[in-house]
């Protein structure tokens, strides 16, 4: 535990600068800023937040090495370099070429992780640097050029966020039926409320429906307009506060309708 809050922030910043290939960019600065305050809090009661002023960028970039450099270990900078490094994805020059093409053969879906922590920092969402309706097209051509090829027929469906306005909708193959649709708004409806994919949501309450539902007291009615099943992912854009727009595959089990719609993602966009 750190005596003095001082001696906390300059240990913090000390231990940053050793980083290999540190940066200071400003979203990493305020995480790590805001978990030395809270740490702070913990170690030595109110007065850290007396003592909070201290800690601020002045002192988090401070060069003074003669404190010690064990208070923090390497291990939560590391988390929280990751945690507030969000990863930006651009479309690939060629994904608009690729989208038109035949589809390809059948290839694995990659499983997703279980892991809700692995996941979140996996797979459960993506931030790109724009969406428009030309990236929704391309997009959905994209899954759909992948999903064909596979005999389970699926519905694809992309909708923005705000309006629940539908930029693209496609289905694969003979065989879908209008359950296939609810299934799609009781994802999608998922998405929109607690801002994660349903996998996300499917793994955190390990598809118990009734524990899920007693959490948030909802009564069947209301539980019957979500799903936590695998198939929903939230797209969000730089700079753009919440989910913009939603991705929903339904049709194949729910690890591969999740799986799916990642594997294109990555695929597509870097």
């Amino acid at each position: 535990m750190c005596p003095d809050t001082r001696l906390f922030g300059y240990s913090l910043a000390l231990q940053w600068s050793e980083l290999p290939g540190a940066s200071l960019s400003p979203s990493i600065t305020n995480a790590v800023v805001r978990s030395a305050k809270g740490l702070c809090n913990t170690a030595i009661g109110d007065r850290g937040n007396n003592y909070g002023a201290y800690i601020n960028k002045a002192s988090f970039v401070s060069p003074m090495r003669r404190f010690s450099s064990n208070v923090i270990p390497h291990t939560i900078l590391h988390k929280l370099i990751k945690m507030s490094a969000t990863k930006v994805w651009s479309r690939r020059p060629e994904a608009e070429e690729k989208s038109r093409q035949p589809p390809a053969p059948a290839g694995p879906i990659t499983a997703p992780p279980s892991d809700v922590e692995a996941l979140k920092q996996d797979g459960d969402s993506f931030t790109l640097d724009a969406f428009t309706f030309e990236d929704a097209w391309v997009l959905g051509n994209l899954l759909r050029r992948r999903l064909v090829p596979i005999p389970t027929a699926t519905v694809i469906s992309i909708a923005l966020a705000n309006s629940g306005q539908v930029l693209f909708q496609s289905v694969t193959g003979s065989g879908v039926m209008p359950d296939n649709e609810i299934w799609v708004h009781r994802k999608r409806n998922t998405v929109l409320r607690w801002g994660c994919s349903t996998w996300l949501m499917h793994c955190k309450y390990d598809g118990d429906e009734a524990a899920f539902k007693a959490k948030f007291g909802m009564s069947e009615e209301v539980a019957g307009r979500y799903a936590i099943h695998g198939g929903a992912i939230p797209i969000r854009v730089k700079g753009v506060e919440g989910v913009v727009a939603v991705v929903v595959v339904s049709g194949l089990k729910q690890h591969e309708d999740h799986g799916v719609i990642v594997d294109v993602i990555k695929e597509n966009w870097q």
